[in-house]
């Protein structure tokens, strides 16, 4: 049993279970699509062809994938007229699977389409409620260690003054010169007066 269908300007032969790569559609990954123009069905009871399509007829199908077709360049020249236009482009299609071909399209079977959006909803739904659980548990454990990090730093303090502190101190008090030793300094430095005052006097005859 087979179809023809029109979609997107084209014409197409059409099977069950059969991959096509159409123009894009609109609906998304996974959702089910239903082409009303069917030029002709033909199966064991004969062949119908409609004028120009079959009233009642349809065929349902499920979109696979929303892929690109493969680069095609565009060149335009004139010639003489320093005139070059170089342009690339990738068509999106759609890939379709055909799941039935119905002469009277209120006698379509439950699309499974559907069931499995319904089945991957509850499951994104599942995830995210495992994936708050984990998060508020990881908060509580986080919060729980500073804590713990908090008790054991203020123990320590009472106990002995940290290690960071004391070198600081250290350092603070090699760096400062002692006074004893800056007043020698400045002692020895000292400059001797103008005039006669480190000159030693002749004694008096």
């Amino acid at each position: 049993m087979y179809a023809v269908i029109k979609t997107g300007g084209k014409q197409y032969r059409v099977e069950e279970n059969a991959l096509l790569r159409i123009e894009r559609l609109p609906e998304a990954r996974g959702a089910a699509v239903a082409f009303d123009q069917v030029l002709m069905i033909a199966d064991d009871g004969g062949v119908s062809v409609g004028t120009p399509s079959l009233d009642g007829a349809c065929v349902t199908a499920t979109v696979l994938d929303l892929p690109r077709a493969d680069k095609i360049i565009v060149f335009k020249k004139k010639r003489r007229q320093n005139y070059r236009r170089k342009r690339g482009h990738r068509q999106w299609l759609s890939l379709v699977r055909i799941d039935e071909i119905l002469r009277d399209k209120t006698k379509a079977r439950p699309r499974p389409a559907a069931v499995k959006a319904a089945e991957a909803g509850s499951a994104v739904e599942a995830a995210e409620a495992g994936s708050a659980d984990q998060a508020a548990a990881t908060g509580a454990a986080a919060i729980a260690a500073g804590a713990g990090a908090a008790e054991s730093v203020t123990v320590a303090g009472k106990n002995k003054t940290p290690r960071s502190t004391e070198s600081a101190a250290k350092t603070a008090s090699a760096s400062k010169p002692k006074a004893s030793q800056a007043k020698t300094e400045k002692a020895t430095t000292a400059k001797p007066r103008s005039g006669t005052a480190g000159v030693a006097k002749k004694p008096k005859t």
